[in-house]
C-alpha cells in the first residue's frame, strides 16, 4: 500500500470556503486557493448551508473557490464525510463530481490534467420544489447593510450630505 500524497483540486462554495465553519476540516491540506466561477450549475440557500445542482446551462453560474490541496484523498475523505456522501450509495445527500471551472474573467482553467472536485445536490427535485426561490449566485448570501444599520439609502450614513426629507431619523 502506497502513502504517497497527490495534489489535487477542489471547488467548494459554502461552508468549505475560507473562512467558513467547515474550511479547518481542510485547511492543513490547502496550499492555494483562487476565486472562480462555476458555470452550468444553480446555488440555493438551504439555510445553515447551500447546494448546487447542475443546469447544464451556460446562463447559470456559480462563485466559489478553486482550492488546491496537497493530498486530495485525504481531503475527499474528510469532504465525502461533512458530504454525506459514500460512493455508490442510493442514499446520499450530495454526490461528488468532477467539474470544470472558469476564473472570474470567464476563461477556463486548466488545473495540470488533474480533476476538480465537488459536491451537487443528490435530489434535484426536492431543491427545485422546495428552494426555488432561494437561489444565489456566492455564499454566504450578502445582507441589506443599509437596511439593518437603518441608515439613509440616498447618503449611505455620511450625515453632512443628507438630502433626506422624508422626516425620518437614521442613525
Amino acid at each position: 500500500m502506497s502513502n504517497v500524497k497527490q495534489e489535487g483540486y477542489l471547488f467548494v462554495y459554502g461552508t468549505l470556503k475560507k473562512g467558513q465553519q467547515r474550511f479547518p476540516a481542510i485547511g492543513g491540506f490547502v496550499t492555494d486557493i483562487e476565486k472562480v466561477q462555476l458555470p452550468g450549475f444553480c446555488m440555493y440557500d438551504l439555510g445553515a448551508f447551500p447546494a448546487i445542482i447542475c443546469t447544464h446551462s451556460m446562463d447559470n453560474v456559480v462563485i466559489g473557490e478553486l482550492v488546491k490541496v496537497d493530498d486530495i484523498a485525504a481531503v475527499l475523505k474528510r469532504c465525502d464525510s461533512i458530504e454525506g456522501y459514500i460512493e455508490g450509495s442510493k442514499s446520499n445527500l450530495y454526490e461528488r463530481v468532477k467539474v470544470e471551472v472558469q476564473d472570474m474573467d470567464g476563461f477556463w482553467m486548466g488545473t495540470s490534467h488533474l480533476p476538480v472536485y465537488t459536491y451537487e445536490f443528490a435530489n434535484h427535485e426536492q431543491i427545485i420544489v422546495n428552494y426555488s426561490g432561494k437561489q444565489l449566485e456566492e455564499w454566504p448570501p450578502k445582507k441589506v447593510v443599509e437596511a439593518e444599520l437603518n441608515v439613509c439609502p440616498d447618503c449611505k450614513g455620511d450625515e453632512d450630505e443628507c438630502c433626506c426629507t422624508d422626516g425620518r431619523e437614521y442613525k
